[in-house]
């Protein structure tokens, strides 16, 4: 329910004690009484664990052998036991893990939840299912055939069915323990993803404008650039199933964010919680009170790009690169003790500066892209819908009402990085002397 560049959360393999989680919605609803669980079937970019406010983790090994385990495992003869509970015993790294692409089976994670997850309290379940991401591929896909110009490729879409599949019968797990039987159900994607056609994006590559700015292919990947807004459009859903009905939209149209999902489901319980929320409670709009429209109004919403690994570091059949996995570990260190892989803590602060920022209003986007290759951004205003991208130099004038708020908010919100103030890594966040509970319960 908070901006990351509020909490400390702005990048995976984060430092652990850089990001701020006290007032979680796991932790708060653990403090209510609920069972926390959180399950995962790939952890090469995620280092969630128990101290994250779960009693309960449902995950692949975490560590730095995830990048290498497959070329370890794909041979003849433990491809026929890796998926069988046998191989969960002998090869845990690999067994129900989507980071082995070549052996892995969407029904095992489906059955290690199963097996695993049996809660004796109300239940708060964290599942995140990665088979719809890159590299698009499992045991048994199809091949990588097809259109590959398409605006949604073959191979993309496969993948959206199956993991559809896999949702389906994850829920028909819960259903069959009972778990369905009084619940909230919330389902979101947490990225979109664009693959160049030409109208992903608000302008395309050999626009002046991006090429003075050096953006290259605006309208390619996910996180990349944030001029492809379907890089940035989630999908959200909810379903109740039990309780008192009512009345629910097919469709909500006001500016929603992921930040509001934290803030509506302690809506929805009626859980009370100390956090300060950067998002705001969509529930009213689902019961579709008057006026609660009103709380979203005129709403500026706020996007930025990863840190993108080195060209080349893999290919889209999911082969890693060793010489570019090697380049892409200076940025990160390896825990000898714990195996962890980790962002360098001192290598934060530039690592944001090479991001691009934008703020989202109703009818503009203005962005900071980074001065590659010099200090400090370069800015521009780009319609949402028709219309020419503006080079900004200075903040707009009051005539450009929409532009300047979106102007001031860019700088409000991301002012450590473009500003060039203290760093989140510096902030009270980073050097708290409070350590993190290693369990909700104590």
């Amino acid at each position: 329910g908070r901006h990351p560049h509020k909490s400390g959360a702005i990048m995976n393999l984060l430092p652990r004690d850089v990001i701020d989680d006290s007032e979680s919605l796991p932790r708060t609803l653990a403090r209510a009484g609920y069972e926390t669980v959180y399950a995962m079937d790939e952890v090469r970019f995620a280092n969630i664990d128990e101290t994250y406010g779960f009693e309960q983790t449902i995950t692949p090994p975490i560590g730095a052998s995830e990048f290498l385990i497959e070329k370890v495992v794909d041979t003849p003869l433990t491809n026929l036991v890796i998926n069988t509970r046998l191989g969960s015993w002998l090869f845990p790294h690999a067994h129900a893990n989507r980071g082995v692409g070549k052996t892995y089976d969407p029904d095992t994670f489906v059955a290690r939840i199963d097996r695993e997850l049996r809660p004796t309290r109300p239940l708060f379940f964290n599942v995140h299912l990665t088979l719809d991401h890159w590299p698009y591929s499992w045991a048994g896909s199809p091949m990588k055939a097809g259109d590959k110009t398409a605006r949604w490729p073959p191979y993309y879409l496969g993948a959206a069915h199956r993991v559809d599949q896999q949702m389906g019968d994850i829920l028909e797990v819960l259903r069959k323990k009972g778990l369905l039987e009084n619940a909230i159900v919330v389902v979101y994607s947490d990225h979109g993803e664009t693959f160049d056609a030409p109208d992903q994006a608000l302008a395309t590559d050999d626009n002046p404008i991006m090429q003075e700015l050096s953006v290259d292919r605006p309208a390619w990947g996910h996180g990349t650039s944030v001029m492809a807004l379907d890089q940035y459009r989630i999908m959200l859903g909810i379903r109740r199933y039990g309780g008192p009905e009512h009345p629910v939209p097919a469709i909500v149209s006001e500016p929603v964010s992921f930040e509001d999902i934290a803030p509506s489901i302690e809506d929805m319980l009626g859980v009370k919680s100390a956090a300060r929320f950067d998002g705001r409670s969509f529930w009213p709009l689902m019961q579709q009170r008057a006026g609660a429209e009103q709380a979203f109004a005129g709403r500026i919403r706020f996007i930025e790009t990863e840190y993108q690994m080195p060209a080349g570091f893999a290919t889209q059949e999911g082969k890693i690169n060793p010489e570019k996995m090697q380049e892409a570990m200076r940025v990160y260190s390896i825990d000898r003790e714990t195996d962890r892989v980790t962002v360098k803590q001192e290598l934060l602060k530039y690592l944001l500066r090479e991001r691009q920022y934008a703020a989202l209003g109703d009818n503009f986007l203005v962005a900071a892209i980074p001065n590659y290759g010099g200090a400090g951004f370069k800015y521009l205003a780009a319609p949402l819908q028709d219309g020419a991208l503006r080079r900004l130099h200075e903040a707009p004038s009051g005539n450009d009402a929409e532009l300047r708020s979106l102007w001031d908010a860019l700088h409000s919100q991301f002012d450590t990085v473009l500003l060039n103030r203290p760093s989140v890594v510096d902030s009270a966040v980073a050097n708290r002397e409070r350590t993190i509970p290693p369990s909700v319960t104590k």
